[in-house]
């Protein structure tokens, strides 16, 4: 994590030092910090939130992963060079979590990436971190209507990505995909989001 701005999360050291001399995150660090950053122009986050937010969403992601797991590979046949994200919704009724694509035009695709610098810095992070970055998003309240939160998590390796794109690459080659619901994946939490 970035201990200036305290909200861009990187997968190692190398990957910041990156994202701070080729990447973009110097000037993104400096309107994080002074609240000029597109996304954290109506509320800024402070870390106690951003915590809180991500401990909601890997709670929620524990119970559904089974499911996460199936629209990921879903996403990555139709989309292989794509990446995806989840987004974690607590606006439409009881929790939901849906995967969309990366290449696939959606109005939430659409609506995030108006965001700006955040969004697309966020995606070409996720991007090189060959797994250890994914993208979530949680859509929350905030007063009377839905916003979405850009939240990227870190895993320990990129082991889940890598074996999510096995099975989608079989599955397009031919091979059966698993049946997720009777997949032992509690085997996959050495992945564990943070």
């Amino acid at each position: 994590m970035c201990s200036q701005c305290k909200h861009s999360y990187y997968c190692s050291k190398e990957c910041q030092s990156a994202d701070w001399g080729a990447g973009q995150h110097k000037a993104a660090c400096v309107a994080y910090r002074t609240g000029e950053h597109s996304l954290t122009q109506r509320r800024h986050l402070t870390t106690c939130d951003r915590d809180f937010m991500r401990a909601l969403m890997d709670h929620d992601w524990r119970k559904s992963k089974g499911e996460i797991y199936k629209q990921m590979v879903e996403c990555m046949k139709a989309h292989p060079d794509a990446g995806c994200f989840t987004v974690f919704d607590y606006v439409s009724g009881p929790f939901t979590a849906k995967v969309y694509s990366l290449a696939e035009e959606s109005s939430v695709l659409e609506t995030l990436r108006k965001a700006g610098s955040e969004w697309e810095l966020t995606v070409a992070r996720a991007a090189r971190s060959q797994g250890r970055i994914t993208i979530h998003v949680m859509r929350a309240y905030e007063g009377k209507s839905g916003r979405y939160w850009v939240l990227p998590l870190r895993s320990t390796t990129g082991e889940v990505h890598e074996r999510l794109k096995r099975i989608a690459a079989d599955a397009v080659a031919g091979i059966n995909v698993p049946d997720f619901s009777t997949l032992d994946i509690s085997a996959w939490d050495v992945d564990a989001m943070h």
